[in-house]
């Protein structure tokens, strides 16, 4: 049975053999247009050649000794995929961009972990990056002898001097994250080798930071923003640290969503982040973003702000798959000490967009993914978008582990996201504590 699948790019087709081509791009979004069961989505794409450059940002943090590293999911070029959509706006993006240099065209992952002790994040023009990507990653399994021993950053050296960067990388640049371990076989130090030119920064809350990338200069300027940080965690906390890292990337999906100011320069539409957890670098999954509207009345209340958009990271043989649920009707009840947010079908709309590595080649065999998008998590970032009387955005956010949430979706049934009143309170009095600073930016 072909399966009811429309795109957004208008050159993709669904094939009763299960084979279908997407051209000129490598983004796919499919839709759930009606109640049908779907088997297995397989990705057969070819495209034109054309210049496609990162401009992107990929960042590092040092939470108190504990590396982390961001990077976006986003290429660009001069020209851009017409009818392209992001996971945060479904909607054609292309027109409210018309005087950038460089627009979307599709989402490809910038952040691999090469070895357990190894995070290489890249930015720049894709035919540059991505042999270097799969030399990099070749000569890595080689030195690891196929993972039975650590690599070193000798190894790392010897790789980066035999590669004429200066011939090879024109126009890219990279982070390499490398954790060196001691003669006892325990992690010592934190290195890492940068291509490019990179900016850096001290920070309160993250500690220190290095950018590189169209989005530097946006990136830093976030991060710098004053905010207050309530956490159940101390400083130097690997869960504090990975907190603050989700809570900035929600912040980061929430602004966009509101104004795509970050496509401005080029990145932004989705967002990796990997940390050293003590053993492995590791990709954060399982975690759903949900993206709140709301506005300031006249005395500085913000009432209940409502869910419209909901973004479920994880990944699927390494593929990362962004599933992004458009809330349209909502329901709202009390349960106790719980606000419900419920959205039954069809009442909500679903696009899936898969975000191969940088290493997949058009010879390759095609993506293959079972098509079942359900999920429940109790590990959710809320970000808010508080329209202020000046049009402006009041943009707090929190990230939390709890029972006391959750977010579940059931495919072409219904979505519901729980959260405790106690959250919504947080938000709405740290709304009402800016509010006259809110209304003296207003005025000035």
């Amino acid at each position: 049975m072909a399966c009811n699948l429309n795109s957004i790019l208008g050159n993709y087709f669904w094939a009763e053999n299960g084979k279908g081509i997407l051209r000129s791009t490598h983004l796919l979004v499919t839709r759930y247009c009606r109640q049908k069961k779907i088997g297995i989505i397989k990705y057969f794409y070819t495209f034109p050649f054309v210049y496609l450059r990162n401009m992107t940002m990929i960042a590092t943090t040092l939470n108190y000794d504990i590396p982390f590293v961001v990077a976006d999911v986003l290429f660009s070029s001069e020209e851009g995929a017409e009818g392209i959509r992001l996971p945060t706006n479904d909607f054609p993006v292309l027109p409210f961009l018309s005087d950038v240099t460089h627009k979307p065209v599709f989402l490809k992952q910038k952040l691999y972990i090469i070895q357990p002790n190894i995070c290489l994040a890249i930015a720049g023009v894709e035919h540059e990056l991505a042999p270097f990507v799969r030399e990099f990653r070749t000569r890595c399994k080689y030195y690891s002898n196929f993972g039975t021993r650590k690599v070193t950053k000798e190894q790392i050296m010897e790789f980066l001097e035999e590669h004429k960067l200066d011939e090879t990388l024109t126009e890219s640049g990279f982070l390499i994250s490398h954790v060196g371990y001691n003669e006892d076989n325990k992690p010592e130090t934190w290195n890492h080798f940068t291509r490019g030119d990179w900016g850096q920064i001290d920070d309160d809350i993250f500690e220190g930071a290095l950018a590189f990338g169209s989005g530097k200069e946006q990136f830093f300027n976030h991060i710098q923003q004053p905010i207050d940080v309530t956490s159940s965690h101390e400083n130097g906390n690997i869960h504090r640290a990975v907190q603050m890292n989700i809570t900035f990337v929600s912040k980061l999906l929430a602004i966009e969503r509101a104004t795509l100011s970050n496509l401005q320069n080029a990145w932004g539409a989705g967002y990796e982040i990997a940390y050293f957890n003590g053993t492995t670098f590791k990709k954060i999954e399982n975690n759903a973003y949900v993206i709140c509207h709301g506005n300031f009345d006249s005395i500085g209340e913000i009432g209940v702000p409502v869910p419209r958009l909901i973004l479920y990271y994880n990944y699927n043989n390494e593929n990362l798959i962004i599933t992004a649920v458009e809330l349209y009707k909502i329901t709202i009840t009390l349960k106790g000490e719980h606000i419900i947010f419920r959205s039954d079908f069809p009442d909500f709309f679903v696009n899936i967009y898969i975000v191969p590595s940088i290493e997949q080649r058009e010879s390759d065999p095609p993506i293959e993914i079972a098509a079942k998008f359900s999920f429940l998590t109790s590990a959710i970032s809320f970000s808010y978008a508080i329209i202020t009387p000046s049009n402006g955005i009041f943009n707090p956010a929190f990230y939390t582990v709890s029972k006391d949430v959750s977010v579940e979706f059931v495919e072409n049934k219904f979505v519901e996201i729980r959260l405790h009143s106690d959250l919504n309170d947080m938000v709405r009095d740290g709304a009402k504590k800016a509010y006259p600073n809110i209304l003296k930016d207003k005025n000035e």
